[in-house]
């Protein structure tokens, strides 16, 4: 893996360096996995610089996210997540989704045009949906929650030392095809996944990966209440309710429970009682 960018909070990258920036009115919501990017209007969206390690280069290429949105697109595409990709050169790569179908296509230049995988799913249905693409070397692959959408040959991928775009296109220099939704746990890879190591991400679901740089909590811990979006418990079922406004704001790790000091509270039930109270 070489990037990661959990949308926890914050738009860094919890892997390598390629730390982004949030535009305009983007911020976070309820993800797949905790928190995730959220975008509402035009103007939003998240800028990661470029590095190299963001292009398909051989040995392969892989890159994977969650996302969830419905048929409100302001264009006949939106995009999820591209390297600027660019029709004055050809370069970059980019998944997108059309408008009315909500059919995803995962492409990647070649500096005479874009070799395309159009899915066949809808995933503008409102749900949460895996997306993953492939580079190999020769192929490149689309996945949908798992499944093979198509595959297309490309040996020579066109790179550009542009902009990593979340939740629009570089468009030549004016930003458009702006997507409105949620867009969760971006990941990049320096070789083509199987599909069973897609498969096996897509399975976690709302568990997700381990993320790196964590500690094993000590023995016969009862209860550990993250913080991250929600107030459940995920080391046994002592799951709570926010009280009076409590909410969630960025803490040491991730996302964290966020009080005013006057009433909030989260109560977790008999067994346990309060937090922040």
């Amino acid at each position: 893996m070489v990037s990661w960018w959990s949308g926890d909070g914050n738009a860094n990258d919890i892997r390598g360096s390629s730390n982004g920036t949030l535009q305009n009115g983007a911020w976070f919501a309820a993800g797949k996995v905790g928190q995730a990017f959220s975008f509402s209007s035009d103007g939003d969206g998240a800028v990661i610089p470029h590095n190299n390690n963001l292009n398909p280069q051989n040995p392969g290429f892989t890159a994977d996210f969650w996302m969830k949105g419905i048929k409100n697109q302001p264009e006949f595409l939106a995009a999820m997540f591209e390297k600027s990709h660019g029709f004055v050169d050809a370069t970059g790569w980019a998944f997108q989704v059309e408008t009315t179908t909500g059919a995803p296509s995962f492409v990647i230049g070649n500096g005479s045009g874009f070799p395309a995988i159009i899915g066949g799913l809808d995933v503008l249905d409102g749900n949460f949906h895996h997306i993953a693409g492939s580079w190999d070397g020769s192929t490149m692959w689309l996945y949908v929650d798992g499944a093979v959408q198509g595959t297309v040959a490309n040996s020579t991928p066109a790179n550009n030392t542009r902009a990593l775009n979340v939740g629009f296109a570089w468009g030549a220099g004016t930003p458009l095809r702006f997507f409105r939704g949620i867009v969760d746990e971006l990941e990049i890879f320096s070789r083509a996944l199987s599909q069973a190591e897609i498969q096996a991400i897509y399975g976690a679901g709302s568990a997700g990966k381990c993320k790196p740089q964590c500690t094993s909590p000590p023995p016969d811990m009862v209860s550990w209440w993250p913080g991250d979006g929600n107030a459940n418990d995920i080391q046994d079922s002592n799951n709570g309710t926010l009280q009076n406004g409590a909410t969630f704001a960025a803490g040491k790790v991730g996302l964290a429970f966020s009080f005013d000091g006057f009433d909030d509270y989260v109560n977790v039930g008999t067994n346990i009682g309060s937090i922040g109270g």
